[in-house]
C-alpha cells in the first residue's frame, strides 16, 4: 500500500464533532479542527534507476563540450532493421506459401528428369562418357567426274547466232487398261482397218496391235487380211479378250475366233463351235464360258485362257424331244472349277424349229442347275 493520500484528501482534516475551544468567545463563528499531523503530498519520489545511480561508486562525469562525442555525418546513419513481424506484415505474409510452392515445383522437376534418364537407360541409350561406341562418321560421296561441256561453235562479231533446232514432239502415250471405255468390258466393239477402239489398232494389211504393242503381223480372215475385228466383253483386269476376225467392213463372215492375251502380246486360236453370242469370265480369270448355239440347244464352251483351249464340262442333259435355254447373265461361280446357271426347258416347233411360244412361256420356269468342269 502506498503511503500517499488519495487524490482529494489534501483540504484540511474536518471534524465536525471536534471544535475549537474558545472559538464561540473569541469570534463570531467556530472554526473547523486541522490536524498538524496531516500527510502531506509526496513531491521527491525518485526511481529505481536513479536510486541505484546515486550509490554507484563511481561518480557520474558531467557532460561538457569537450567531452561530448561529435555527431554522426548524415549519410553514415543506417537505418533500423526491420524485425520479422514487419518483414512479413511487408511481404503480405505470402513468403511461406511462395516457399512451399518452389519447393513442390522443385520436387516434380527432380521427379521428371528421373523418369526420363530411367526410360533412356532402358531403351539402350548410353552417354558418352560411359564409353558407348561412338557412330562412324558418314562418308562424303565421291565428287563425280565433271562431264566435259559440249564445244559449241563460236559465233563470229556481226554474224547472227546459229538456230537451235527444234525440239521433237513427245509421241503420244497409250491408253492404260484403266482408262479405256467402260463398253470395252460390257459389250462388243467393232475395230475396222485404219481405225482403232479399246486400245486396238488394224491397218489395212491386217497387222493388230495393242496399244502400240504388235500382236499379230497379218491377221487372216478367209483367204485375205481382216478388214474388221470384233472384240467381245474384256477380262476385268483388261488382260483378255476374244475376237473374231472379219472379211468385210460391214457384214461377210467372221469364222477366225481368237484369245488376245495383252500382258504376253500374243493371240491363241480358239475352237468353240460356230461362234458365240455372251462370254462371262472365272473369278482368277484362268478360264472363260463363252454361250454358242448347237443346233436347237444352247451350250457353253469353257475356255482356259492359258492356252486357249476348250474344257469338256457337264452335259445339260435334256430329255428326249427337249432343248436347252439358258437364261442370260444367270451365270455365277462357284469356283474355278463349277458354275450354276438358269436352264428351261422347251419342245421343238414346227419343222424341228425353236419354240418361241415356249420361250416367252412364263408357266413354263428355268430351274437352277449347277455345271463342273471336267479337267
Amino acid at each position: 500500500m502506498s503511503n500517499q493520500r488519495p487524490p482529494g484528501l489534501d483540504d484540511p482534516t474536518q471534524d465536525p464533532e471536534q471544535v475549537r475551544a474558545g472559538a464561540g468567545a473569541r469570534g463570531p463563528a467556530a472554526q473547523p479542527w486541522v490536524d498538524p499531523n496531516r500527510t502531506q503530498r509526496y513531491t521527491g519520489r525518485r526511481s529505481i534507476a536513479d536510486r541505484l545511480k546515486d550509490q554507484s561508486k563511481e561518480p557520474e562525469r558531467p557532460v561538457t563540450e569537450e567531452t561530448a562525442p561529435p555527431p554522426p555525418p548524415p549519410g553514415a546513419v543506417r537505418p533500423p532493421l526491420a524485425s520479422s513481424a514487419q518483414k512479413r506484415a511487408a511481404f503480405g505474409g505470402r513468403s511461406r506459401g511462395a516457399g512451399r510452392i518452389f519447393v513442390v515445383l522443385g520436387a516434380v522437376v527432380v521427379a521428371g528428369l528421373a523418369g526420363g534418364a530411367a526410360a533412356a537407360w532402358f531403351s539402350g541409350w548410353r552417354p558418352d562418357f560411359l564409353g558407348a561406341p561412338a557412330s562412324p562418321p558418314a562418308k562424303a560421296p565421291a565428287d563425280a567426274p565433271a562431264k566435259p561441256a559440249d564445244p559449241k561453235p563460236e559465233a563470229k562479231p556481226g554474224e547472227p547466232a546459229p538456230p537451235k533446232p527444234p525440239a521433237a514432239p513427245a509421241p503420244p502415250a497409250p491408253p492404260s487398261a484403266a482408262e479405256l471405255p467402260r463398253s470395252c468390258y460390257t459389250g462388243t466393239t467393232d475395230v475396222k482397218a485404219g481405225a482403232a477402239a479399246c486400245g486396238f489398232a488394224l491397218d489395212a494389211a491386217g497387222a493388230l496391235s495393242f496399244q502400240g504393242a504388235r500382236l499379230a503381223e497379218r491377221l487372216a480372215a478367209g483367204n485375205a487380211p481382216a478388214q474388221r475385228v470384233v472384240l467381245y466383253p474384256m477380262s476385268p483386269s483388261g488382260r483378255f479378250v476374244f475376237l473374231r476376225a472379219c472379211e468385210a467392213a460391214s457384214g461377210g463372215k467372221c469364222d477366225v475366233q481368237r484369245l488376245a492375251d495383252t500382258k504376253e502380246k500374243k493371240l491363241l486360236e480358239v475352237k468353240a463351235g460356230d461362234g458365240f453370242a455372251w462370254v462371262v469370265w472365272s473369278p482368277k480369270e484362268s478360264m472363260a464360258l463363252l454361250g454358242w448355239r448347237d443346233h436347237l440347244s444352247d451350250t457353253i464352251a469353257v475356255v482356259a485362257t492359258a492356252d486357249g483351249k476348250s474344257i469338256r464340262p457337264s452335259t445339260i442333259r435334256t430329255a428326249r424331244n427337249r432343248y436347252a435355254v439358258v437364261r442370260l447373265g444367270s451365270v455365277r461361280w462357284r469356283d474355278e472349277t463349277s458354275f450354276s446357271v438358269d436352264v428351261k426347258l422347251c419342245p421343238p416347233g414346227r419343222n424341228l424349229s425353236r419354240n418361241a411360244d415356249c420361250e416367252k412361256d412364263d408357266d413354263v420356269k428355268f430351274r437352277r442347275r449347277t455345271v463342273k468342269i471336267e479337267r
